[in-house]
């Protein structure tokens, strides 16, 4: 049972106290909770005594069966209605033909307007990243993680490490997304930092990333993650081409209020992400958490990605970041069904930026 703190209690004082007398709030005590008020305190005046009272009962786990009694002799107050439906759950009433049932316990309600300001406020972040090579073009995902500094995937920088392609030919495109006549918004290009500092910190993945049945596992310095600076502080720029001072401004993901902790098995997974290096795009999974690897450096979970989606951010039903998606299941094999896909849990990340003395970059 739900207990309640001071303020809380004073709450449910202050409603009761002008709906019973004295008299009335020692009969709903003796009727629905079978107790004798002058057990309880015998303090002079009304307020004192509802005081007493609701101290008492808080500490017994009683304060629900008291809520509920007074409702119920109360039913036109709609202040001890709402107080009893949302400190207890009670007073909510429902047709007993609608067998409706909790089947899936790890996937929570999702308020419709948090869900959609939370998208809008993620989708301004995250930038389709690309660059030729000989082979072709390369494109990623990555999402901004300070005002000037996005990250994304090793392997997607890996042949400019390689000197197979230059950080100057690099482009990063915020609000590449479908719009709802069908045309796409080419959105907004910010091109990397010059001379040497464009990489602020990165980690290459692990061989056990891309083979079948690995002899080892990952290990805490390859994460796979690359820290970029850009030539612009776009993060604390308004969206679109706009002159309103109101227009909202950018931002960036906090690494800092990551997840601290793998989700349970079963959590729903949400990854906002360039799929085959198209617009802007949501998957989403109601149980998409499968489990995490031996040595819980790689999350695995069942959500779509495609090729482009590699720097992706992987947000849990809360939106709170859990993970840099990276790859999948290696087994190519012809007659092999995916079994999983995978990122690397944040907090992770943001220990090794901390050994490497990079984590303060981020915000300058």
């Amino acid at each position: 049972m739900a207990i309640l703190d001071g303020p809380d209690r004073k709450k449910l004082r202050d409603l009761l106290l002008p709906v019973f007398s004295v008299k009335q709030f020692d009969m709903l005590l003796s009727d629905a909770l079978n107790l004798d008020r002058e057990t309880i305190t015998t303090a002079p005046g009304k307020e004192a005594i509802v005081f007493d009272v609701l101290t008492e009962l808080n500490q017994d786990h009683r304060l629900p069966e008291l809520v509920e009694a007074a409702r119920k002799v109360r039913p036109r107050n709609p202040a001890l209605y709402e107080f009893s439906r949302t400190y207890f759950g009670l007073g909510i009433v429902v047709s007993e033909e609608a067998l409706q049932r909790m089947v899936v316990k790890t996937s929570a309600f999702l308020d419709v307007v948090a869900l959609r300001e939370s998208l809008a406020t993620v989708e301004r972040r995250i930038a389709r990243i690309s660059y030729p090579t000989a082979a072709g073009m390369m494109y990623g995902t990555c999402f901004l993680v300070g005002p000037s500094t996005v990250i994304t995937n090793y392997h997607v920088i890996a042949p400019i490490k390689a000197k197979q392609a230059t950080p100057a030919d690099v482009k990063v495109q915020f609000d590449y997304k479908r719009l709802p006549d069908g045309k796409v918004d080419e959105g907004r290009f910010v091109a990397l930092a010059g001379g040497e500092k464009w990489l602020i910190d990165d980690s290459p993945y692990a061989q056990a990333d891309v083979t079948v049945s690995p002899a080892t596992l990952p290990t805490l310095d390859e994460l796979d993650y690359a820290v970029l600076r850009l030539a612009e502080p776009v993060g604390h720029e308004p969206v679109g081409k706009t002159s309103d001072p109101d227009a909202p401004v950018r931002g960036f993901i906090d690494l800092g209020k990551a997840a601290a902790a793998s989700p349970a098995p079963g959590t729903s997974v949400f990854i906002v992400q360039h799929p085959k290096a198209e617009p802007l795009s949501l998957a989403m999974e109601t149980q998409g958490m499968l489990d995490a690897n031996g040595n819980q450096t790689r999350l695995r979970y069942q959500t779509n990605t495609e090729g482009g989606s590699s720097g992706s951010p992987v947000f849990d039903q809360h939106w709170t970041l859990i993970a840099l998606h990276h790859g999948g299941d290696p087994d190519f094999s012809k007659f092999h069904h995916p079994q999983y896909n995978q990122g690397i849990p944040i907090h992770l990340i943001v220990q090794r930026l901390q050994a490497q003395q990079k984590y303060a970059e981020l915000s300058s």
